[in-house]
């Protein structure tokens, strides 16, 4: 809620979703943006739709709208979703390069980006992608880092994409 950067580190199933998606959730209410302002990342669909699904049950009471980004779905419908507007994308790296590429969703407002099990990205070979992402988005922002291990390329990702973050474990 401070607006600092964040890694946290914690085990699957202990609550790491709830923990990112309440207070963004809680930020975007207080402030609704134009346009997307949040940006999660997740290594797979099925993930990124479980992400989607707390986030509705989150943000049932509020106006905030999530869009879902990701390969082996509609482009059409995506594309669609994105025109009646979102203020949190989720996503996985190769479709959101797509959009971005096409023109159908811009990165320039975002300003919480979520790397969402960070160390499966970085098994699955996401890294290159995550760069462009970053680059994408504006250099004033907050980032925050989950995974469930904080070693090696993990760690190195979080000193590439994050000021002096608060660690969490």
């Amino acid at each position: 809620m401070s607006g600092h950067d964040v890694v946290a580190t914690a085990e699957t199933g202990s609550g790491k979703t709830a923990a990112f998606l309440i207070p963004l959730i809680d930020r975007l209410h207080r402030e609704p943006p134009q346009g997307p302002a949040a940006l999660i990342i997740e290594p797979t669909r099925e993930l990124a739709a479980q992400v989607l699904r707390e986030f509705m049950i989150l943000a049932r009471n509020t106006r905030l709208k999530a869009v879902l980004v990701v390969g082996g779905e509609s482009m059409r419908r995506q594309i669609d979703d994105l025109r009646k507007g979102a203020h949190v994308l989720i996503v996985c790296p190769g479709r959101l390069i797509d959009h971005v590429e096409r023109g159908t969703t811009s990165l320039d407002r975002i300003k919480i980006v979520v790397i969402d099990e960070a160390d499966r990205l970085l098994d699955m070979g996401f890294m290159p992608q995550l760069r462009r992402i970053i680059k994408m988005v504006p250099t004033k922002r907050q980032t925050l880092m989950f995974s469930a291990t904080m070693e090696g390329a993990a760690a190195r990702m979080a000193r590439e994409f994050l000021v002096h973050p608060e660690r969490i474990s």
